[in-house]
């Protein structure tokens, strides 16, 4: 009866181990393929990040180049003077007044 009662827990190890060898296999090959798609996502990312490591390069070279300018601009529109130039355009405005309303005497 021992004999027996071994041979049947053989039988059902090996029936079990027919049944969970395919699935454990399953599961490795299905573990192989997920790294691979994560290590294509990985490499995918890395190209990303080098293309925005250049496009943040190329935006601060145009942030370079076009500060000076910027700033000689804005150096220029600082240094004009308003007031003056206010008072140069009433005073143009003065003097053209007349000559307008003799204009106007005559038809034109």
């Amino acid at each position: 009866i021992l004999m027996l009662a071994n041979l049947v827990l053989v039988i059902a190890v090996l029936v079990m181990l027919g049944t969970v060898i395919p699935r454990i296999t399953s599961m490795v090959a299905n573990a192989e393929t997920s790294l691979a798609y994560v290590q294509d996502l990985a490499g995918r990312a890395e190209e990303s990040l080098d293309g925005i490591d250049v496009m943040v390069g190329n935006a601060n070279s145009v942030l370079t180049e076009n500060a000076n300018g910027m700033t000689e601009a804005l150096d220029h529109f600082n240094a004009v003077d308003f007031d003056g130039l206010n008072g140069a355009i009433k005073d143009l405005s003065d003097a053209i007044s007349p000559l307008a309303k003799f204009a106007r005497m005559f038809g034109n």
